[in-house]
């Protein structure tokens, strides 16, 4: 799956399991900001011998489910 874009310009493609450091640099934000948004349980995960594993296609979903119309703002 391609989505987002690297600081050349050109799109990423991501693997199917992404861990933290992937979902924050998917979605450009900050690994703060990424574990913040992931310990209010707005993006899902699974935990793995104490990790937290994402679906790049739920992050994807999830992604998709917080637009926002222009008329709203």
């Amino acid at each position: 799956m391609t989505i987002g874009s690297d600081h050349g310009g050109e799109m990423r493609n991501y693997p199917p399991l992404l861990d933290v450091a992937g979902v924050a640099d998917m979605l450009s934000l900050s690994m703060e900001e990424t574990r913040r948004l992931i310990g209010e349980g707005w993006i899902d995960h699974a935990g793995v011998k104490g990790r937290q594993i994402f679906h790049r296609d739920r992050v994807i979903e999830w992604l998709k489910s917080q637009r926002v119309n222009p008329n709203e703002m």
